[in-house]
């Protein structure tokens, strides 16, 4: 874990990395009807994975760390626009 980033957060980091906006678009809980798929996104949406980010940096400082934004600049390469 490098950094802790909402889905907001990743939406505004994707968009300038692709080259055209990315919306976050969020499912109500109540909609999902399969049990195993609410319980895992009620999970991930309440407590999810936690982790200690500085003390993981602390404890690892000869790992280079690479924030989401970073990470999304070096992954991805912005789109040409659509011909239409």
């Amino acid at each position: 874990a490098s950094d802790a980033v909402t889905p907001e957060q990743m939406a505004a980091a994707l968009s300038p990395a692709v080259g055209r906006r990315v919306r976050l678009e969020q499912t109500p809980l109540e909609s999902i009807r399969s049990p195993d798929m609410y319980a895992m996104w009620r999970f991930l949406n309440g407590p999810g994975y936690r982790v200690d980010i500085q003390a993981l940096h602390r404890a690892n400082p000869d790992i280079a760390w690479t924030s989401f934004a970073d990470w999304a600049h070096q992954t991805f390469q912005p789109s040409e626009p659509a011909e239409r």
